[in-house]
């Protein structure tokens, strides 16, 4: 029963295999045939649009530091330049990348005060829970911390690379629970 499971999961699996080879095999020449024949019903090409615009969001890309909280902004950095949601910018005119980018500014400016505010409000509550705990409690936190940033680091620095934002938060969480 589990070897006819196991032949009938590798079979589905190499279909699935030979219908993406198969599809991107014939999928530029199906692109070419209906950017054929929309120049022929005299309808602008989407394609053509799209490949400066692909430029231009990848450009920012390469020279923008992480969004992160750690992370230190040079100060000549200017702020990026808009870019669609994933996976739009294949699939959108550039009519419409210009609406989606004007309702992403329309909501930025709505959106940046209320992340301001959340920073401001999640301080203060930070600062009124440490206020519950006594000195000496303050005084283990900061080792929990201490230990937990040390162990970020060194796991961090044998991998080459930065600590991910599950691993930052689930490493004070672990360290937390081990003194009890």
């Amino acid at each position: 029963m589990q070897r006819r499971f196991l032949v009938r999961m590798l079979v589905g699996t190499s279909m699935l295999l030979w219908g993406l080879a198969l599809l991107a095999w014939v999928a530029p020449a199906l692109g070419k045939a209906v950017a054929e024949e929309k120049a022929a019903a005299g309808e602008p090409e989407k394609a053509a649009p799209a490949a400066p615009a692909k430029a231009e969001e990848s450009a920012p890309a390469a020279g923008a530091t992480s969004g992160k909280k750690g992370a230190k902004k040079p100060s000549s950095a200017r702020k990026p330049a808009a870019r669609l949601p994933n996976y739009y910018k294949d699939v959108v005119t550039e009519e419409q990348r210009e609406k989606i980018l004007a309702i992403q500014k329309e909501y930025t400016a709505k959106i940046d005060p209320l992340r301001k505010e959340l920073e401001k409000l999640t301080a203060e509550r930070d600062e009124k829970i440490e206020a519950v705990l006594t000195p000496q409690q303050k005084q283990e936190l900061e080792k929990i911390k201490a230990a937990a940033k040390a162990a970020r680091d060194a796991k961090a620095g044998s991998k080459g690379k930065k600590p991910t934002r599950s691993s930052r938060s689930a490493a004070p969480g672990k360290a937390a629970e081990a003194p009890k």
